[in-house]
């Protein structure tokens, strides 16, 4: 006969009232192997301890309240892919008493693996030529090694003469503009958890001469602001700046920045930065679209729908007009 957990509560309910509950034998849940805490995809060994009695056939298994089916051994296995939860046990034999008490729950849950952190030095943006060190650390536990991605393509970085992996550090030697990418790193060990979370993405920005000329993304609406930003790759005492458009000086800033509030189509051109002591910016193009040219897909399609409607409706009616005679 198969017993449910309705079953073996209301035997127990029974042997209870009877007074006959003192003399069930107690099962007990623990943790066989790994230690805790876990992590997603860890095997998880059970195991129900009964401490009366040597000749128990069977187990019966319970995860949140509802039985586990093949699940008739002493010891089981389960994979937190799915299987976290509350577990409980009990024991069969033939001879009485047949059932033990059921256990107490246990929690067997996973967490997530720590996260990897990166940082840079120095700071982005940086400028050609520089050497650049990124550091991947995760803080909690020990044994990590790591590993280094870049670009979108989740590309590995490997060994060169120009990039060298050592130990929690990637360092750049040389920087390019080819460098200016996403990178992101990864823990990887030998024990559990065997990986780290990703870190996040960080853009390194690498700037080429010793002025940079920065502005918005293009191209810009008609109405737009335009801020543009010299900057520098030693920073100087005096930030002051002549901004250029089409070689024309349009201001001179002593905060390195330039604003034109409301763009308009005469305001696009060549646009440069120049400072007394560190140089000149190279020329930026910065275009600007008529708002007219921002007519929206959505805004389109109406208006077409509505002239294709207007169009068969002439039609309908010049055919009705025509088969009833009443066109002049």
């Amino acid at each position: 006969m198969e017993f449910t957990a309705q079953h073996l509560l209301l035997f127990l309910g029974s042997v209870g009232c009877s007074g006959l509950s003192q003399g069930l034998p107690k099962a007990r849940v623990t943790v066989k192997s790994p230690q805790d805490p876990f992590y997603p995809g860890d095997t998880v060994t059970l195991r129900c301890d009964i401490t009366e009695y040597t000749d128990w056939e069977q187990y019966r298994w319970y995860r949140n309240t509802i039985k586990i089916p093949n699940k008739t051994s002493k010891i089981i296995t389960i994979s937190l892919h799915f299987g976290s939860g509350q577990y409980n046990c009990y024991g069969w034999r033939r001879a009485q008493p047949q059932f033990s008490y059921i256990s107490a729950s246990i929690l067997v849950h996973s967490q997530a693996p720590p996260r990897a952190t990166l940082t840079v030095a120095p700071q982005s943006p940086v400028w050609t030529g520089d050497t650049v060190t990124l550091r991947c650390e995760v803080a909690s536990l020990t044994g990590w090694r790591y590993k280094w991605y870049k670009g979108r393509s989740q590309t590995a970085v490997s060994q060169s003469d120009r990039y060298n992996r050592t130990g929690d550090t990637l360092t750049i030697r040389g920087a390019a503009e080819s460098d200016q990418d996403q990178y992101w790193c990864q823990g990887e060990r030998d024990t559990r958890p065997t990986s780290s979370l990703i870190s996040a993405h960080l853009t390194l920005a690498v700037k080429d001469g010793d002025v940079v000329l920065e502005g918005p993304a293009q191209p810009l609406k008609e109405g737009d602001n335009l801020t543009l930003l010299c900057i520098y790759r030693t920073e100087p005492s005096d930030l002051t700046a002549d901004f250029y458009k089409d070689g024309v000086l349009l201001q001179t800033r002593s905060t390195g920045q330039m604003t034109i509030p409301v763009v308009s189509k005469s305001h696009e051109g060549f646009y440069q930065c120049k400072h007394r002591e560190m140089g000149e910016s190279l020329e930026t193009w910065f275009s600007v679209i008529s708002a007219d040219a921002f007519f929206s897909g959505p805004k389109l399609f109406s208006t077409v729908a509505v002239v294709v409607v207007y169009a068969l409706l002439t039609v309908v009616a010049g055919v009705k007009c025509y088969s009833a005679n009443m066109c002049t």
